[in-house]
């Protein structure tokens, strides 16, 4: 009889182990997303005979630098009897050639102790010659476990380049001497450890004696599909895609896999860090369920060389998610992690654990680790400019970090969607295209959080276009600035392929394994040398000196004789300056290199200038490079005039005013052809009728930044609400206003801000404004769901004009071309 039992997942106040992940099902609304659980038994069920004492386990234990393994090895017995027997031991190459050694026969044996106290046992020992002497171990009934040393002359390690895997055989013989059962188990000899101890900086791994950085990515069902279907030449192809993406290792996320998913990375050289299935808390009642499946997770994996990690927990959030009642405080949950330590240390004295991946509740005794999505849930973790500049989270004093989770979404091609998805989901007519959004897709994210990166596509083509395009950005951005940051030793993009059409678009391939540009932006960021060129400015004036910082990230053997080549050139092909520089940079390193410094050259409106950075090696080849691009503009005169100012003298208006050049005036003189820049509501109340009857003649008006509040602004409501998530870098200005006019997508993205040097978001708050005509537009959140809002907007009021602008532009003028063109259009148009 098999009894398969489903319970609710510990999210919904039930008992099962289970993150969020599985191999999902055929099913578009649930089971190609697959958090929800499935139930049933989707591997091999059989029935098999086997001897009365029969091989059970077999785990190979290398100490590689003693050039030996240890095997340990498990019978189980029927017999009620103890019985005598021995084993015949093997060990060949299974990838070469070679033979260490073929049937050596082993006698399991213990030495005969008497307890503290026990004289008379003590004496009969000696009397019979027994005592401090060898004796074969019999099996007894059920579980038997017995330990084998050996020594492999010549040992050829396994690594990711050489995935050398030796086999052993080990065969029962019983008391007459028949072969009676069986076994055998690839094994590879390598050591993977982690420096817990050192003084100076705590976490760093080591693969085989050397240091090394974990590049790689999130699995969510594709390679258990793989298994499911037994579609092991996809399984391999999947990992040899991730091998020549540059990964070196997969996050199996929040579950262990089919043991198959491992043989194949054994056999190719991918390394895996395994989860036990747990997210965000704990049932208080399954404290021990835990532990003993942290256990079982580890006899899972600890023969494979490739399984270098353990993890136990996913996302933990404070106060035990709010449900102390129900689960464990982060005090308890630590005492589970030292419980499950010693349980799995127990399965495996080498296993390297790193209890927590994406650490909500920091901080704990293993390596911090964050998960960092401001390129798709805006600001997540750390915005965006501040990572890119190269700073990170919060992390304990002395030790590297990890971070565990990263990316952003990009649709599917329309070829899956046409091929796969339900018709509903996709626009009927070149009519319903014009309205269509990705909301009409299952649990897609795009239709809500595209407000954040780029504007509103008109068509399905641009849909998917603008989604990739932002997606592969996103991956290049973070995956350059990781890395950059030296201290930053393991990470892992979310995710790598697709289980089932649209299941999880932040894959960067799809389910047919066709690469979105994402996949080619993480490929490049992951090269073993990786160059990169940074600056915090992409936008500036004409004659200006441009400064990009040359970095060199070494992952590979330490680099010497290698020279740095650079190009500046204009749109016409004219060269701005080139160079070459000298180079070394040790293994496992990022340096810069120093600044690529030119002046923008004169232009009559806007002209892109693009950067090319490339390393040669000793002997001339080329080993990587890299391009970027950036924007100059012509030079905006001075606005001529005067502004008065309603707010603080070291306001925003006072210091927009001053930016763009005009003279301020904190008096109420104002007239039909008045500017008056407001910055304080409370002060414009005391004045309103003033301002009220110069607009009406002809005046203008500008309320910056106004914080999240309710207001009357001449005759209108006006509500500010504070970006639900996160201040933004972008906002979209595709309204059709004459106030943007000629103004291109993007123009208003990742402005540089002098004040922290570095880029900060430009939107805190938006406005709900129903008279006034958008100008520049953004997204928020109300009771009904993400809708587009305003940024900044205006309307005719009389024979004046009232502009509200929230779009942070006092203190930007000055470095951000875009905004003072913008500024001074809302001031004098």
């Amino acid at each position: 009889v098999v009894i398969c039992e489903n319970d609710y997942v510990h999210a919904f106040g039930g008992d099962k182990i289970y993150a969020a992940t599985g191999l999902g099902w055929n099913d578009p609304e649930l089971g190609w997303h697959h958090c929800p659980p499935g139930m049933g038994i989707c591997q091999d069920c059989y029935i098999e005979t086997r001897p009365k004492i029969h091989m059970r386990d077999i785990f190979v234990r290398p100490i590689l630098e003693e050039s030996k393994a240890v095997c340990r090895f498990e019978t189980y017995s029927c017999e009620e009897e103890n019985k005598k027997i021995t084993f015949k031991i093997s060990v060949f190459g299974q990838n070469f050639e070679e033979t260490v050694f073929c049937d050596k026969e082993f006698v399991p044996s213990s030495v005969y102790e008497c307890g503290l106290g026990d004289t008379p046992t003590q004496a009969d020992r000696i009397s019979n010659g027994t005592y401090n002497s060898n004796f074969a171990l019999d099996t007894i009934m059920r579980i038997n476990t017995f330990e084998y040393t050996f020594d492999i002359p010549n040992v050829r390690v396994w690594d990711t380049k050489t995935p050398n895997l030796y086999r052993i055989i080990i065969k029962v013989i019983d008391e007459n001497g028949n072969e009676i059962d069986a076994m055998s188990r690839h094994f590879g000899m390598r050591s993977f450890v982690q420096d817990t101890e050192c003084e100076d900086k705590k976490g760093a791994f080591y693969l085989n004696g050397k240091f090394i950085k974990l590049r790689g990515a999130n699995t969510m069902g594709h390679e258990q599909q793989c298994v499911f279907k037994k579609d092991f030449d996809q399984l391999r192809d999947d990992i040899l895609l991730a091998k020549i993406c540059n990964m070196n290792f997969w996050r199996i996320t929040q579950r262990p896999v089919e043991e198959e998913v491992y043989d194949y990375m054994d056999m190719l050289g991918l390394m895996a860090q395994t989860d036990l299935p747990l997210f965000g808390r704990v049932r208080r009642n399954q404290f021990v369920e835990c532990i003993r499946q942290a256990g079982e997770m580890e006899r899972l994996v600890r023969s494979h060389p490739c399984c270098i990690i353990d993890s136990y927990i996913n996302e933990p959030f404070p106060n035990a998610d709010n449900k102390p009642n129900a689960c464990l405080t982060r005090e308890e949950m630590n005492a589970m992690f030292e419980a499950c330590d010693i349980v799995v240390h127990q399965q495996n004295p080498d296993r390297v654990i790193k209890a927590i991946d994406g650490d909500y509740d920091p901080p704990s005794k293993y390596l911090p680790d964050n998960h960092c999505y401001p390129g798709w849930y805006n600001g997540h973790g750390i915005d965006m400019g501040k990572l890119y500049k190269g700073y990170w989270m919060p992390v304990k004093d002395g030790w590297y970090y990890g971070c565990g989770e990263f990316g952003s979404e990009g649709l599917d091609p329309i070829c899956i969607m046409e091929k796969y998805y339900p018709k509903e989901w996709l626009p009927q007519n070149k009519e319903d295209e014009k309205k269509w959004t990705p909301k009409h897709i299952f649990r897609s994210q795009v239709g809500n959080f595209y407000h954040f990166f780029y504007e509103r596509p008109k068509t399905l083509d641009g849909w998917v276009d603008d989604s990739q395009e932002h997606q592969a950005w996103a991956t290049k951005i973070m995956t350059e600035s990781f890395r950059r940051n030296n201290d930053l030793i393991t990470f892992a993009i979310h995710l790598f392929i697709d289980a089932f059409p649209s299941g999880w678009m932040k894959a960067i391939m799809d389910f047919e394994r066709r690469p979105k540009p994402a996949f080619f932006a993480y490929r490049n960021a992951l090269m073993p040398v990786m160059i990169s060129i940074r600056s915090d400015r992409h936008t500036v004036f004409s004659g200006e000196e441009i400064s990009w910082e040359a970095w060199v990230s070494n992952d590979g053997e330490e680099l010497y004789g290698a020279k740095l080549f650079y190009h500046v050139e204009r749109e016409d092909g004219t060269v701005l300056c080139s160079g070459t520089e000298s180079v070394s940079c040790g293994d496992w390193t990022s340096e810069c290199f120093g600044n690529i410094n030119f002046n923008a050259p004169d232009v009559l409106d806007r002209e892109t200038v693009k950067i090319t950075l490339g390393l040669f090696d000793e002997k001339d080849n080329l080993v990587d490079y890299n391009t970027e691009k950036i924007t100059v503009f012509s030079k905006n005169n001075s606005l001529n005039g005067k502004a008065y100012i309603i707010g603080d003298i070291d306001g925003k208006a006072m210091r927009l005013a001053k930016d763009v050049g005009i003279e301020v005036d904190f008096g109420d003189g104002y007239d039909r052809d008045s500017v008056i820049l407001v910055d304080d509501y409370a002060k414009y109340l005391e004045v309103s009728k003033k301002v009220k009857e110069a607009v009406c003649n002809g005046a203008k008006v500008i309320f910056a930044e106004l914080p999240p509040g309710e207001y009357d602004i001449l005759d209108s409501f006006v509500i500010s609400k504070a970006c639900s998530m996160q201040p933004v870098n972008f906002v979209a200005r595709n309204t059709g206003h004459r106030y943007v006019d000629g103004f291109k997508n993007k123009d208003f993205r990742n402005w540089y801000d002098k004040s922290f040097d570095y880029i900060t978001p430009i939107l805190d708050s938006t406005l709900l404004a129903n008279d006034f005509s958008p100008i520049l537009t953004s997204g928020n959140r109300d009771n009904t769901g993400w809708q587009t809002v305003i940024a900044a907007c205006d309307k005719s009021y009389g024979k004046g004009n009232v502009i509200l602008c929230n779009v942070k532009l006092s203190g930007r003028t000055k470095e951000n071309p875009v905004a003072d063109c913008f500024a001074k259009r809302i001031i004098s148009m």
